[in-house]
């Protein structure tokens, strides 16, 4: 079927998790974004081992989710006088049976005596959050996105054309 409705009712369900997707990531411009909303994922460190992952709205593949509570999450060890970035990601996965999910994730990166690099991540990861260790000691968590300014704010930052009431329409006259 080429037209499908998709916010209407056809008598059968029809509303896929595609569907929706689509419709998301047209109506923001980004597939993989950070919406502007609760604490916008923002990240405290309780300790070198401990993170705290605040609330928030976001998507991943058109897929929206989002972190109604605080969610505590584990940060393993640093090697002392070693360099290391961890990375904090919200995950995307679908099973065999197309069961979705999204989840935080924390990939550890590699230890180093030199620069840290970054882990790699999947295209189903959003990246939220650098974490740098040095050495045992974590450092200030580094931010990897921009929140997506919401639609109700958009038309403060754009200036709205003034209209010429001295034009004349060359058809008319």
């Amino acid at each position: 079927m080429a037209f499908e409705i998709v916010d209407g009712m056809t008598g059968t369900k029809h509303i896929s998790s595609d569907d929706l997707a689509a419709l998301n990531t047209a109506t923001v411009g980004k597939a993989d974004c950070v919406l502007h909303y609760g604490d916008d994922f923002k990240l405290t460190m309780a300790s070198a081992n401990s993170a705290t992952l605040g609330t928030g709205v976001g998507m991943v593949g058109g897929k929206r989710f989002w972190n109604q509570a605080a969610t505590s999450l584990t940060i393993q060890s640093g090697t002392q006088g070693q360099k290391r970035n961890d990375l904090i990601v919200a995950r995307y996965q679908k099973t065999s049976a197309g069961i979705e999910s999204i989840e935080p994730v924390v990939i550890k990166g590699t230890p180093t005596m030199g620069t840290a690099a970054d882990p790699a991540t999947t295209t189903n990861d959003l990246k939220l959050w650098r974490v740098p260790l040095d050495g045992i000691n974590a450092g200030t968590p580094v931010r990897l996105f921009e929140p997506v300014t919401p639609l109700a704010t958009l038309g403060e930052s754009v200036s709205q054309l003034e209209h010429d009431t001295g034009w004349v329409n060359v058809w008319e006259s």
